[in-house]
């Protein structure tokens, strides 16, 4: 089985149990960092701090661009499964009530035509797998086409995150 990760419904400003992340310092050119698939200078985050504006920072966390944003937590439990060849991680500074905490901007270098069209139709809100395109030991991907701060994981890492309480995500089955 695998998942795509989805933000939580638990988000928003005001009366939402998880916050949003915004740019503190520094500036990033957004249109570049959404280009999941291909290759990205780590200087891109230099100088850059994030500012926390909400209640409970979550452990996938919601921004206002289009970037995957993990905890400590969620990196550490990752990366037992990624293949660095295929996602980067780059440390990003989140600040809520000025405490530091550490969390990675999450980047697919590759990307993987892996969907079923058929069954998928037109849009993406309830993609389906072509199983037979998933590589074996495929166990944090994206997909080719474009979903702004989604990506997608087998069942052992969704157990995985089960497990140890991940926060701020809910799972949508797409084999």
């Amino acid at each position: 089985m695998y998942y795509r990760v989805l933000y939580s419904n638990e988000y928003a400003k005001k009366k939402g149990k998880f916050g949003i992340v915004d740019i503190r310092e520094g500036s990033i050119d957004d249109g570049y960092l959404e280009g999941n698939g291909r290759e990205f200078d780590d200087k891109l985050f230099e100088g850059v701090s994030l500012i926390f504006e909400g209640q409970s920072l979550a452990d996938f966390q919601m921004t206002y661009f289009p970037w995957r944003l993990v905890s400590q937590k969620m990196y550490s439990l990752l990366m037992d499964f990624v293949d660095l060849a295929q996602v980067k991680f780059v440390p990003v500074p989140v600040y809520k009530d000025d405490q530091m905490h550490p969390y990675y901007y999450m980047h697919f270098v590759k990307k993987f035509d892996v969907l079923d069209r058929v069954k998928t139709g037109s849009t993406l809100m309830h993609p389906k797998l072509d199983l037979k395109k998933v590589k074996p030991g495929l166990n944090v991907f994206c997909y080719t086409d474009f979903d702004a701060g989604i990506f997608c994981i087998s069942e052992k890492v969704k157990q995985k995150l089960e497990a140890n309480s991940i926060t701020g995500c809910e799972f949508q089955n797409i084999s």
